[in-house]
């Protein structure tokens, strides 16, 4: 790296030597000598970063001001007259190095590509992460530890999963197929922007946080909250404090043991407000988060030990699990009144990446159908996508999706059920908002029960 930077010193050196040995030589008499030397600037190709376009036009436009200042084109006099003593070679000597000045600092901030000033510890637990310079230059894969700065990016791969512990006392926890960057930082507060995954932040200690994905803004300062971004919507589920989540101008407040999601109806923004199934927080990736905090010690490694000795392990990778457990809680057990499974398994589609599968199973009590699925490949994905017809049909997404859950979900309870109705479901993995794969289709039949409507809840693991 010495070596490249060596390089582009005596290259930068060269074009200021050649800018002004013009200036001197000619006099700077014409605004064509100027816009001469800018197009040479515009062909020189800093090795890393890349020049922009916006780049070269801020220079161009500042040796153009700087040249015309110093002369009026095509008279041969100064703008302002000089005094006396002052030749106008010197006069001519001030406008060059005034040009120079312009274009060193045009250069200065090009060849920095906008990275601003260090604000946060990069800490990788596990897995594939890549930060990308704000400004642009070579994206580094990160192991271990780093600083990152203003405008950074950080993207960790599928089984990735890492922790932006800022220096103001805040920390982001990034699953696997996450990105997140940092837009601004200080002492009260922070702002960043993801693009997709799920991020868990402790904004407990700042007076401001705000993290924005696509179109949905979430205001945290003072709050423990997780956000889960999939194509279509944000979930937001808050832990503890008082947040505000902001969709297209739909505002809502939602504060500690409850979620809202962030989505669309009919082309129209909603907000959608319920309560968390207290279960959820027992998910391994809340327990990992929030034994964390309690720890205070927010060190690396597979697994650290907390004050007191309990055992802090990580959770298990996301979307490239391929041994998702199958639990069963007292509510997931099959009751004495469940109907025949009376279901049919039809075989599966394939989707773009054909290293992953996916097998469906669901079970028809009287107020709902249960169903559990398990993924297998080597293969990513961001979420799951529930696909359910209320007829023989085979769903298909988008037009027959119910829900969308995160990757880590494993089961789905769908209570919005009819008696004696029979169901057609599948699910599908979602990358990038693409289906990678189906389910089998599996057909069941709603028993002649009496019923209870509920709204349709994930399973926890």
């Amino acid at each position: 790296m010495a070596g490249v930077n060596g390089e582009r010193e005596k290259r930068i050196q060269r074009y200021l030597r050649f800018f002004a040995d013009a200036g001197i030589r000619r006099g700077g008499r014409s605004a064509q000598d100027a816009a001469r030397m800018a197009a040479t600037l515009e062909a020189l190709e800093p090795d890393a970063p890349e020049q922009d376009p916006a780049s070269v036009a801020r220079t161009r436009d500042s040796l153009m001001r700087a040249h015309i200042r110093m002369r009026v084109e095509g008279r041969g006099k100064a703008r302002i007259a000089p005094p006396p003593w002052l030749s106008a070679r010197r006069v001519a000597l001030a406008g060059v190095a005034a040009a120079l000045l312009a274009i060193a600092v045009a250069l200065a901030l090009t060849l920095t590509g906008g990275r601003g000033e260090e604000v946060a510890l990069l800490r990788i637990y596990r897995g594939g992460v890549t930060v990308y310079p704000g400004g642009g230059g070579e994206p580094t894969t990160v192991t271990g530890e780093t600083r990152i700065r203003v405008n950074d990016r950080v993207e960790t791969g599928g089984d990735g999963l890492a922790e932006i512990d800022l220096d103001n006392g805040g920390v982001a926890r990034l699953d696997g197929a996450s990105a997140l960057s940092i837009e601004g930082s200080g002492e009260d507060g922070t702002t960043m922007t993801g693009v997709e995954g799920n991020v868990f932040s402790n904004a407990s200690g700042l007076t401001t946080y705000a993290l924005t994905f696509d179109e949905v803004t979430i205001n945290g300062g003072g709050a423990v909250f997780n956000t889960d971004a999939v194509p279509g919507g944000v979930r937001l589920r808050v832990i503890d404090g008082d947040t505000r989540i902001s969709n297209r101008g739909v505002t809502e407040s939602v504060s500690g043991g409850e979620e809202a999601v962030a989505g669309e109806q009919d082309g129209e923004p909603v907000v959608s407000i319920a309560e968390t199934d207290p279960e959820v927080i027992q998910e391994p990736w809340y327990a990992w988060n929030l034994a964390l905090d309690r720890s205070g010690t927010r060190q690396g490694g597979p697994i650290t030990t907390a004050p007191g000795g309990d055992v802090i392990e990580l959770p298990p990778p996301g979307p490239t699990d391929t041994t998702l457990p199958d639990e069963t809680t007292a509510d997931d057990t099959t009751p004495t009144d469940t109907a025949p499974s009376d279901s049919s398994t039809l075989s599966s589609t394939p989707g773009p990446d054909q290293s992953l599968t996916v097998a469906l199973t669901a079970t028809a009590t009287s107020d709902r159908v249960i169903l559990r699925w398990s993924v297998g490949g080597s293969g990513s994905f961001h979420s799951v996508a529930i696909l359910r017809t209320a007829s023989n049909a085979v769903p298909v997404d988008p037009s027959n999706r119910r829900a969308q859950v995160a990757s880590t979900v494993t089961g789905y309870r769908d209570t919005e059920v009819t008696h004696g109705e029979r169901y057609t479901y599948r699910v599908c993995l979602l990358k990038w908002g693409k289906v990678q794969v189906y389910s089998n289709t599996v057909s069941v039949q709603v028993p002649l029960e009496n019923t209870t409507e509920r709204n349709q809840t994930p399973l926890t693991q």
